[in-house]
């Protein structure tokens, strides 16, 4: 397999983007969002965030969010939230989503910060072995629960 050429996702993206993101988090389980992702809502992040995808002979095969510091998220000072990493179903195993995280990682340190955090569905265990590959510590005491969704908080020391 090609190695996936990672890179910020451009609008003309959006479409391909919500279906990504609504075939990897329109789970219907209690867990997962109840409607499908729009280019609307790729439109709201990528506004604020940045979005970066893999692409393997030019198909998009994975994609990942990057906040800043200042996002009203999870995240506290210096640090970048990370979000919404999708692969593909039929990409997935290949480490198209180790290499979005780490390409993550350098954009949040060329920024300045100094951690990147996350949060995880408890469901959510193949993406929980590979935070936690890549140096991410879970912190229990930042979990949260909203809207009845349990979130487990990650967090990677940069450095």
């Amino acid at each position: 397999m090609a190695e996936p050429d990672i890179g910020p996702a451009g609008a003309e993206d959006a479409p391909v983007i919500a279906e990504l993101w609504t075939e990897a988090f329109l789970t219907g389980a209690p867990q997962g969002v109840s409607a499908p992702y729009s280019t609307a809502d790729f439109d709201d992040t990528d506004e604020v965030a940045t979005v970066l995808v893999a692409r393997i002979d030019g198909t998009i095969a994975g994609s990942v969010s990057l906040f800043d510091s200042d996002h009203d998220g999870i995240n506290g000072a210096g640090e970048a939230e990370l979000s919404r990493l999708a692969v593909r179903r039929h990409a997935r195993g290949r480490g198209i989503g180790r290499a979005l995280v780490e390409r993550a990682h350098v954009l949040a340190r060329e920024r300045g910060d100094e951690a990147v955090v996350l949060w995880s569905g408890p469901h959510q265990v193949e993406g929980h072995r590979l935070y936690e590959s890549l140096g991410y510590e879970r912190t229990p005491e930042r979990d949260t629960i909203e809207d009845g969704r349990e979130r487990l908080v990650f967090v990677k020391r940069l450095g």
